[in-house]
């Protein structure tokens, strides 16, 4: 069972635009969210068919409990350390000073930016 912090609800719902289809594709997720970003890891890299599909549209819609949130998803060419500690920490239980997981290392770390107009 994951180690959540805070009062958020444990997974976020994640759609994209199929690229194929351009049918919804919805996927439950693990998320982390803060200064106007979420941020999801892919573990299976660009492989995954939600990463595939947002870079052929970034535009996607995430529900966090009762919130419907609209953004423009990137993938973090920085290497996004503090969401990958974020997510570590809120998942995994990892505290500064620890190592991180394979996960939370070496997967794809992926950013929605959410619309001002969503934005709590």
């Amino acid at each position: 069972m994951p180690r959540l912090t805070g009062d958020e609800p444990e997974y976020a719902y994640l759609t994209t635009t199929g690229r194929r289809t351009r049918k919804p594709h919805r996927i439950e997720i693990w998320y982390w969210r803060t200064d106007g970003v979420v941020w999801f890891i892919s573990g299976g890299l660009a492989n995954a068919d939600w990463v595939k599909n947002l870079l052929a549209d970034p535009h996607v819609a995430i529900e966090i409990g009762e919130e419907t949130l609209n953004g423009v998803a990137f993938v973090d060419d920085q290497d996004a350390p503090a969401a990958r500690r974020g997510l570590a920490a809120r998942y995994q239980g990892w505290r500064e000073g620890e190592e991180l997981s394979g996960w939370a290392t070496n997967g794809m770390t992926v950013g929605v930016r959410i619309d001002q107009r969503d934005a709590s």
